[in-house]
């Protein structure tokens, strides 16, 4: 913040009449002799000025005071208002021995000094009692520069415009009135360079001088360069400066953009104005001109150049302050953005360019909504004349994984199962559910002995997220099951398979379904995985359903086992029709034949489709009957 001393010393008003012959009145220099100005100012809306009083300096370019009127030995530069040809108020000359003296300065004038080589004066002041058409507008005035090589040639003026009425001063008008002397004064000329907004005069001859005012602010530029004797259609201000007339000079737009062009050129005079539309009750606005010296028209334009960057920065609001850190949580998170170090802001979602970006929000915070991933936020403070540079911030979007891993989802008979949650970031919590109750664990992952549905909740910085659900089933003792001559499981899940008979293993018998091959007790171990692996029930074989007759012996069989092909060997004089059948272990009847006047071997061929099995070979002749097991191994 800008320091100010203030200067103390007596200030002399004239209260009764606007116009008078000599001024009493503070007045200081702003000397900056690295960039080659020098200007003396009071606290009345005048500058350069230098009436013969010593110690006054008017306003010097590198040694030259370019105001300095050598016929009347006195300087004319100052600021005029006005909102009509009978309502002006100001500090310009009336006739080239009178000035009117409007408005009055309120308290000292202050001086700051900064780093940089900055020098400032601020007055602040306002209409005199003895305005009689008063405007109402408190006038807060800095004229300052910077004492370096780099910013040689200019200074700038702005002018705070407050309405301290309760009405809207409309068509408000603004205008600085300089009457520049370069060289020999009747030989100057007076432009106007619209590019730079830029006002100026030259000499037409001579050392080259250049001296000129630019419009900085964003208002309508206006624009009046006299011939100060009438000439060319020119107001004529030598022979006296009314009111009406400087209001015509600062508030007809670009009206009269050339003096002293016939000729060698002329003793001529400029004012350099804005117009503001309105100005509301209690409302302030800023105005501000760059003064610029040089040697040429380019020499101007570049310092008007310089000088605006050198306003803009210093016009251009602070970067704000913002918070260390900002995050939301998912899934779709919301904040509360709020800087420090000002009161209005806008707020961008890319590095912005004031003027071009177009902003997402603007004003004293920001909600963001709907984030979802990492959110980078770009703020500009809007408190003064210009955008200033830019903070950034990224909101944090917290939202952490949520998943348990995949594998077993079969509880063994007596068994128990872990589950793990994907792992994430340190500083991470867990707390596991089963049917939506919390279990206790608190662990990447949970060793479970029931079935149910399963989820995990994962807590980072205070955000959760909770797991798509996992269903754990509890496996169930296999049950064995016999269609026709087959035993077989049903079990969704199994992986392995292996079949016992008499508690014994078989061999390649390591299928849902078995196919058994003689009488007894068959078990089946089933395996799930993950070490799991479970016996089913007993399942007891045995034959069934073969009539009862008379046993006939003698009967043998061989080879037994064998492939289908073998012999058969009956008694003597057993009669002559023999009737066979080939029964399995289910009761039922494979292949029958009969047989007629056959020796007491027979040559068997059982047919191919017979499977590999335990059968019952069943001999019938008259009334008597045997029953031979017999083994087919294909």
């Amino acid at each position: 913040m800008k320091q100010y001393n203030n200067i103390i010393t007596l200030l002399i008003v004239w209260w009764i009449t606007s116009t008078f012959s000599i001024v009493t009145a503070q007045t200081v220099n702003l000397e900056l002799p690295n960039s080659k100005v020098l200007v003396t100012l009071d606290g009345t809306g005048r500058w350069g000025i230098d009436d013969g009083t010593a110690g006054q300096l008017g306003f010097v370019y590198n040694g030259n005071d370019l105001l300095k009127n050598t016929t009347t030995n006195r300087n004319e530069a100052g600021l005029m208002l006005g909102v009509s040809t009978t309502k002006v108020s100001d500090v310009v000359k009336t006739s080239t021995t009178n000035r009117n003296t409007d408005f009055a300065l309120q308290g000292n004038i202050g001086a700051g000094n900064t780093a940089g080589g900055f020098k400032e004066y601020v007055a602040l002041y306002k209409e005199a009692g003895g305005v009689t058409n008063p405007l109402g507008i408190q006038v807060t005035q800095k004229l300052y520069g910077w004492n370096t090589g780099a910013d040689e040639g200019f200074v700038i003026v702005e002018y705070r415009l407050k309405n301290t009425t309760s009405d809207t001063i409309k068509q408000l008008s603004l205008g600085i009135f300089a009457d520049w002397n370069l060289g020999t004064m009747t030989e100057n000329r007076a432009n106007w360079d619209s590019s730079n907004q830029l006002g100026y005069v030259y000499e037409s001859g001579g050392s080259g001088n250049h001296v000129g005012i630019a419009l900085l602010t964003a208002q309508t530029p206006q624009y009046y360069a006299f011939d100060q004797d009438g000439t060319a259609g020119s107001i004529n201000i030598g022979d006296g400066f009314s009111k009406a007339e400087k209001y015509q000079s600062m508030a007809s737009n670009l009206e009269r953009t050339q003096a002293g062009a016939n000729g060698n050129g002329n003793d001529v005079a400029h004012t350099v104005g804005a117009r503001l539309i309105t100005l509301a009750p209690g409302k302030t606005s800023i105005v501000a001109f760059a003064i610029v010296a040089g040697t040429s028209l380019t020499n101007l334009q570049n310092r008007v150049q310089t000088a605006t960057n050198r306003f803009k920065a210093y016009h251009a609001s602070p970067a704000p302050t913002l918070p260390a850190d900002l995050k939301v949580c998912g899934p779709a998170g919301e904040t509360t953005l709020t800087p420090t170090g000002g009161t209005q802001f806008r707020f961008y979602d890319q590095i912005p360019t004031p003027g071009v970006t177009t902003p997402i929000g603007e004003g004293t915070d920001l909600r963001a909504q709907n984030i979802q991933a990492n959110r980078t936020i770009y703020v500009t403070s809007i408190d003064s004349l210009y955008e200033g540079t830019h903070s950034s911030i990224t909101i944090r979007y917290v939202y952490p994984t949520a998943v348990i891993e995949d594998g077993i989802r079969e509880l063994c008979v007596n068994g128990t199962l872990t589950l793990q949650a994907t792992t994430g970031n340190t500083g991470i919590s867990y707390q596991w559910q089963r049917n939506g109750q919390n279990i206790g664990s608190n662990n990447t992952n949970v060793l479970i002995n029931q079935a149910g549905t399963y989820q995990v909740t994962v807590t980072e910085e205070g955000c959760s997220r909770t797991s798509a659900p996992v269903t754990i089933t509890q496996i169930a003792t296999p049950l064995i099951s016999q269609s026709g001559t087959e035993l077989s499981v049903n079990v969704p899940g199994a992986k392995t398979y292996q079949w016992f008979y008499n508690d014994l293993p078989l061999t390649g018998a390591t299928n849902a379904a078995y196919i058994p091959r003689a009488p007894g007790t068959y078990t089946l171990s089933v395996g799930f995985g993950n070490g799991c692996e479970v016996l089913s029930n007993a399942f007891e074989v045995e034959v069934t359903s073969i009539a009862n007759m008379p046993k006939l012996k003698g009967v043998k069989v061989y080879p037994v086992p064998n492939a289908g092909s073998c012999t058969l060997e009956l008694p003597q004089n057993i009669g002559r029709r023999l009737q066979l059948a080939l029964i399995d272990l289910s009761g039922r009847t494979q292949y029958s034949a009969i047989f007629v006047d056959k020796q007491h071997k027979v040559a068997l061929e059982l047919p191919q489709y017979l499977p590999t099995g335990i059968y019952f070979l069943q001999i019938t002749t008259g009334q008597k009957q045997a029953i031979i097991k017999l083994a087919i191994q294909r």
